[in-house]
């Protein structure tokens, strides 16, 4: 058991908590919040592991549940439930990786495993697979069963299968003689089903690449891709009558279910309702986690329950405080940890503390969103955060990046929005349709042409799509199907482009030759500057930086392309760049392509320069005209470290004292002759 599991239970409000948890009846524990609620829930596991579901208002409440689990469970399983937009569902190919991955974690639910569940209610309301069409939809087949080989392949058509002459997908299944290769949706890997006449006669799991046997099995389960669900409870029952379900804060879950029906008035028969997740959960233990005790429609807690819990003060830094009030709670008789996510910060905290001759404080190698008091357990936690005002914090791995390509562009695609097909030009998305050919029903993607020409692109071709952008925003012309206006678009673009190469080529040349500012190596505050980060770095992300630095660091002029997915920290790569450009006497502009943009990245870099020398100011439109020209007159005058906009930083109104570094976001959607100016 974790050590601050261990204190915790010290407190008596705590222990009668936690046997809540693992008692029939609907409950609400109150007077807890962020990581105290957390705490409590991680202590009830550890003494009565079950399966668990928690649920969230929305995404951004996942992290620190997941974070905080990871540090005081760490030896359970801990999944995230994916969310299926519309889209996934009218799109089988879409949303067949999230919803395998929804089906994996219902099955696990349903084994009674004692895994714990993070839904948000917008992932929790659909109407989806739930657990009596688990049970009832499937397609059972062992070995030595009777069954023709006829029967099965229509089966497998009938549940949404496709037949496909080489299996390369999830959903898909071949056949050669009587053996049939098939990737059922709820299973890691393709399965091989040999049949001898009428008879099952092996089954075995096999690579995806290689398509070598890897096991035997004697049977296995095909759930259907088709949605057969009758819909008629939701996915919160999987839990079943021995486990349990945490709703953290009811009342914000409410909201934000109403919020969905609000936004779209058509998603009220497309999900359930607040009340039916309620009810849907009172089969086993069903508890609400609120700050403040108070009624909340729909719910019947049989039980209040209180807990007195504290946030801890915050230092920001100002070690004189921070070691009066360490002086303060030994004489008060407490018990004090600090978990710090930084070896460095933890060895210069051990020092500061033995210099002021203050023991009996334990220091620890951990990672929690916040600390914590406990009165009642004399127990006082602090974290890097509370010292230092940041902490290096686990960087979760999207689950979903290593196949949601096609997912993301999907979904950055709306109806109403321009596309730009690569052989068929630009138009109109209208969404998307089921069309049936031959019998087989498939999901296309309409697109509106000039006239009346459409075209409908399966769902699996997303690819061949781009969003079309345009420097203000101006509606396109529609291209005209076989007219061969936009393969004549097409060639004379690559005219041009030759054309730009050269010139490009002769550019280059020059840049090689010509003499550049060498920027110093890194100092005392770059690293100090760099363990602010409140994330921990990637192999990729430090790889990046070093060579960024070492090229800064050349006397000859620097171009460096920075590619990386959503995610990767490419932001961070270029804040520790424009601070070392600042650090060195150079200004630095950092160029955007949307206005929106140019406000996220001035709130992003002006969070991370807070407590540093540089500074950071924006030219964009949400600025008032008096306001633009007192920035230009700070640029002017060097007073202006790092300024960030749209194509109006390459006007010739802005001046830089001294400019040492141009920072180019989404390089793809400026002209070169833009970058280049």
């Amino acid at each position: 058991m974790h050590k601050l599991l261990t204190e915790a239970l010290r407190d008596e409000l705590i222990r009668d908590a936690t046997k809540k948890f693992a008692r029939r009846g609907e409950f609400l524990i109150y007077g807890v919040a962020g990581t105290q609620k957390v705490l409590v829930t991680a202590a009830a596991h550890e003494l009565n592991p079950r399966p668990t579901i928690i649920l969230v208002s929305e995404r951004e409440k996942i992290s620190p549940w997941r974070d905080d689990l990871a540090e005081l469970l760490p030896n359970v399983t801990v999944e995230e439930l994916p969310e299926l937009d519309l889209a996934d569902v009218q799109a089988s190919t879409v949303g067949m990786e999230r919803q395998a991955q929804r089906l994996a974690i219902l099955a696990r639910l349903l084994r009674g495993e004692k895994i714990i569940v993070l839904a948000t209610a917008a992932a929790a309301v659909k109407k989806d697979f739930s657990r009596a069409d688990f049970l009832k939809f499937q397609l059972s087949v062992k070995v030595g069963q009777q069954m023709s080989l006829e029967n099965f392949l229509t089966r497998l058509v009938d549940f949404g299968y496709e037949r496909a002459d080489e299996l390369d997908a999830i959903g898909k299944f071949s056949v050669n003689g009587g053996l049939v290769d098939i990737f059922p949706l709820n299973e890691p890997t393709p399965f091989r089903v040999e049949f001898f006449g009428d008879e099952v006669d092996s089954i075995r799991s096999i690579d995806f690449e290689t398509r070598r046997s890897i096991k035997k099995f004697t049977s296995m389960t095909v759930l259907p891709i088709k949605n057969f669900s009758t819909a008629n409870e939701p996915f919160l029952t999987c839990a079943g009558d021995g486990g349990t379900i945490i709703f953290d804060e009811p009342a914000r879950i409410f909201e934000a279910i109403h919020r969905l029906t609000v936004e779209d008035p058509s998603l009220k028969k497309k999900i359930f309702t607040f009340e039916q997740l309620v009810k849907s959960s009172r089969a086993g233990s069903l508890i609400h986690l609120e700050l403040m005790l108070k009624k909340i429609r729909s719910l019947e807690p049989t039980v209040n329950y209180g807990i007195t819990a504290a946030n801890v003060t915050s230092f920001q830094g100002q070690t004189k405080f921070f070691l009066d009030e360490l002086s303060h709670l030994i004489e008060r008789g407490q018990k004090i940890f600090i978990v710090f996510a930084s070896q460095a910060k933890l060895d210069g905290t051990a020092k500061l503390l033995a210099e002021n001759n203050l023991r009996d404080i334990n220091l620890e190698r951990g990672n929690l969103t916040d600390g914590f008091a406990l009165p009642a357990a004399k127990l006082v936690v602090f974290t890097e955060k509370n010292l230092f005002g940041t902490s290096a914090r686990r960087r979760q791995p999207n689950k979903f990046a290593d196949t949601g390509e096609k997912i993301r562009a999907f979904s950055d695609i709306k109806p109403g929005d321009y596309v730009v097909h690569v052989e068929n030009g630009i138009g109109k998305y209208l969404g998307v349709e089921t069309l049936e050919f031959n019998g087989v029903r498939s999901d296309f993607l309409h697109i509106k042409y000039a006239g009346a020409d459409k075209l409908f692109i399966p769902v699996e071709q997303v690819g061949l799509l781009q969003k079309y952008i345009s420097d203000d925003g101006a509606i396109p012309k529609l291209s005209r199907l076989g007219s061969g206006d936009w393969a004549r678009a097409k060639s004379k673009a690559a005219s041009a482009v030759e054309d730009i190469a050269e010139k490009l080529l002769e550019l280059y040349a020059r840049r090689e030759k010509s003499p550049g500012f060498a920027f110093a190596p890194d100092d005392a505050s770059q690293a100090e500057f760099e363990d602010a980060f409140p994330y921990e770095e990637t192999a990729d992300q430090l790889k990046a930086v070093a060579d960024i630095k070492r090229d800064m660091e050349r006397p000859r002029p620097m171009d460096r392309l920075v590619c990386g997915d959503v995610g990767f920290g490419k932001t961070e790569i270029a804040i520790r760049a424009a601070y070392k450009a600042a650090m060195n006497g150079k200004q630095c502009a950092v160029l955007v392509p949307t206005t929106v943009l140019a406000q996220q990245h001035y709130q992003t870099f002006s969070e991370r320069f807070a407590g540093f020398l540089p500074t950071v100011d924006v030219i964009c439109r949400f600025r008032t005209p008096k306001e633009q020209r007192i920035t230009l007159q700070k640029v002017r005058a060097g007073q202006v470290d790092v300024l960030i906009g749209t194509h109006a930083i390459l006007s010739s109104r802005i001046q830089f004292k001294d400019l040492g570094l141009l920072i180019i976001d989404e390089e793809q959607r400026f002209g070169v002759k833009q970058k280049e100016k």
